[in-house]
């Protein structure tokens, strides 16, 4: 929300999603199981 808030929600959309997709690829290559934590949920 702060990024939008600066550089619009599109920018923003862009940046979340590249960073999910760059998450995702690294723990594929790795073949490990992601963990999520209770601070990813709250």
């Amino acid at each position: 929300m702060r990024l939008s808030g600066r550089r619009g929600f599109r920018k923003a959309a862009v940046a979340t999603a590249r960073k999910i997709a760059v998450m995702m690829l690294t723990v594929w290559k790795d073949e490990t199981e992601y963990q999520w934590t209770s601070e990813a949920t709250a």
